[in-house]
Order: structure tokens, then sequence, then C-alpha cells
């Protein structure tokens, strides 16, 4: 999928020249992200309940997907990083750091 992602990225650039993206290589991110967010998909599916292990894999993988996002788009870090503590804060009331 990344590969997939990678290849258009470079052919809108061949054709389009305005479309430059200075941090391509945060797409290599989106791989952990991609695969966290399909696992927590699976096991929704096969237990029919948002149990502890499914918000697990989602908060990893809305954690990579943000950070991927803020790298591709120089999003200035020094206002971005609040996000992530809501992010955690909201994992622990959820429980998806339980053991």
């Amino acid at each position: 999928m990344v590969l997939i992602l990678i290849g258009v990225f470079f052919l809108l650039r061949n054709y389009f020249p305005v479309f430059e993206l200075e941090n391509w290589w945060a797409l290599f991110i989106l791989s952990p992200a991609i695969a966290s967010l399909s696992r927590a998909v699976a096991i929704f599916q096969e237990t029919r309940e948002f149990n502890r292990s499914v918000r697990s894999h989602l908060f990893w993988g809305l954690f990579f997907v943000l950070l991927t996002a803020s790298f591709l788009f120089n999003l200035d870090f020094s206002l971005f990083w609040p996000v992530f503590l809501i992010m955690g804060g909201l994992a622990m009331l959820l429980g998806a750091f339980e053991r």
C-alpha cells in the first residue's frame, strides 16, 4: 500500500510540478499505521465488541497517521504536540493501555 502511494506521489509530481512534498519519506510511517488500523478492524469484526485490544490498535494507528500528517504537511510540531497528549489521555480514559 505504501509503495502504491509513493508511486502515485511521484507520478503526480512528474505531471504536475506544482504538486510537491518535501517530506515524502514520511509516507513510510504509514506502514505501521495501516497495519495497526487493519488489525483493529479485524479484531472488532471477530469479537463484535470495542474491547481493549481494539482500542489499543486504534490508538496506535491514529498516532502514526497524525505523526505522518505532521511531517507531510510541514505542520509546526511546537503547535501540534498537544494533540498527542490529548490522544494519550483519551486512550488512558478508554482503557487502551490496561493489561
